[in-house]
């Protein structure tokens, strides 16, 4: 059953802000997207997918699940709310899925044969997804637009640890390589351990990423580093970087000396908890350009 709260209103008792659509992915941006926009006024209603979504993420606000296929199900019930401002939210957003069993509807068959089969490239579906939202006449909106103190302009150390000039040397060197591959429409996040790449992100996304490459350090050196960039020319509006809470659990679990990130590029969800589990582990945060 559909279900929109009832939003705070002005002395006239008229609504006092715009309805906003979240389509949800995993992770912690969905829900801080949220919440932000509670604080400000703005009515949230959320779109979670089968098998995409965490359930976690939805729970306790306005939402309908649907299956990936049912593109034009979502767009009815969007436009019968009244919904033209849409914000993408969260990992796994454009994960690419099996086609057996999609069951795509009308609608999703189109914007499948828009996307095409080889599916090249995260920014490249967004851009497409994007204008596929914009024909429909939605307006894609991004996240930070809803909480922009999340977007970090830290240079530096965000809490007490500061890399060795080692993990200084791993970080530039996989600010460049992310640099590169980002032509490829490749890769938001690098393992780097003295000189070594650990693995490069792909569809798992940065925490599974980080999981991954714990295991394939060096014994007997410094912990290695993850580096985060945003792709070159990338569309902030729906993919920016994000770091969290959970992302720093995962660097402390996996026995990694810290995380790197692009300064006013990346999207930082609970910095002062961020700060706390880093100052606490004895890892570092680190923003450069």
């Amino acid at each position: 059953m559909l279900r929109m709260e009832k939003g705070p209103e002005n002395d006239s008792g008229a609504p006092l802000a715009l309805k906003l659509a979240v389509i949800a992915g995993s992770g912690e941006i969905p829900r801080a997207v949220v919440m932000a926009c509670k604080e400000r006024g703005v009515l949230v209603f959320m779109l979670a997918f089968h098998g995409f979504t965490d359930p976690d993420v939805v729970a306790g606000c306005d939402h309908e699940w649907f299956s990936l296929g049912e593109v034009g199900r979502a767009i009815n019930v969007l436009k019968n709310l009244g919904v033209k401002d849409i914000v993408m939210a969260g990992g796994g957003v454009v994960r690419r899925p099996s086609l057996f069993g999609l069951k795509l509807d009308k609608k999703g068959m189109e914007l499948l044969s828009i996307i095409g089969l080889n599916w090249l490239g995260d920014n490249n579906v967004l851009v497409k997804i994007s204008q596929f939202l914009e024909k429909e006449g939605f307006v894609l909106r991004s996240p930070q637009e809803f909480m922009p103190s999340f977007v970090s302009s830290c240079i530096g150390a965000m809490g007490r640890v500061s890399p060795s000039e080692a993990r200084l040397k791993d970080i530039a060197l996989g600010r460049e390589m992310l640099r590169h591959l980002s032509a490829l429409d490749f890769g938001q996040g690098m393992a780097m351990q003295n000189g070594l790449v650990l693995g490069v992100e792909a569809a798992e996304g940065t925490d599974e990423c980080i999981s991954r490459c714990g295991a394939l350090q060096r014994n007997g050196e410094e912990g290695a580093v993850y580096v985060k960039r945003a792709k070159v020319g990338q569309d902030e509006k729906m993919d920016l970087p994000t770091i969290g809470p959970q992302t720093l659990k995962k660097i402390v679990i996996a026995g990694f000396s810290g995380i790197a990130f692009q300064t006013s590029k990346t999207i930082i969800v609970s910095p002062l908890e961020v700060a706390t589990i880093a100052d606490q582990a004895g890892v570092f945060v680190w923003g450069s350009e």
